[in-house]
């Protein structure tokens, strides 16, 4: 089950009776969130590497269409 929320910065989400999720900042793409859990905590870091692999060197030209 998923839950999607949209959140503003002080926002507050408790999960459970020990985790507890604040949004401390929002700009642009970017969240900055702190997390404070009776649990571990860990960050997958696929998406990381996805966002950090290079572009091809030549890509495709445009191709732009007339207004």
């Amino acid at each position: 089950m998923a839950l999607r929320l949209d959140l503003s910065p002080g926002d507050v989400l408790r999960i459970g009776t020990g985790t507890t999720l604040r949004v401390e900042s929002k700009s642009g793409n970017r969240t900055r969130v702190s997390i404070e859990s009776d649990y571990r905590v860990t960050r997958d870091p696929k998406r990381v590497e996805a966002q950090a692999t290079p572009a091809p060197e030549r890509a495709a030209p445009a191709i732009r269409r007339p207004r």
